[in-house]
């Protein structure tokens, strides 16, 4: 999708979706002492078939 149609297409969004902000899990993990479990954001996307909704 063209930047242009995105705009158009998400609306107030998009300006949120465009924005270059990193993100990290270390401040909760200090102050919550949460350490995750499991897959990965990317291995639990690449494992899961979204048409069935297995997981």
């Amino acid at each position: 999708m063209a930047p242009e149609a995105a705009a158009e297409h998400f609306g107030w969004l998009a300006a949120c979706a465009d924005a270059d902000m990193p993100a990290s899990s270390t401040l909760t993990r200090a102050w919550l002492g949460w350490h995750p479990e499991g897959r990965d954001l990317i291995a639990g996307l690449e494992a899961t078939d979204y048409a069935y909704g297995t997981a």
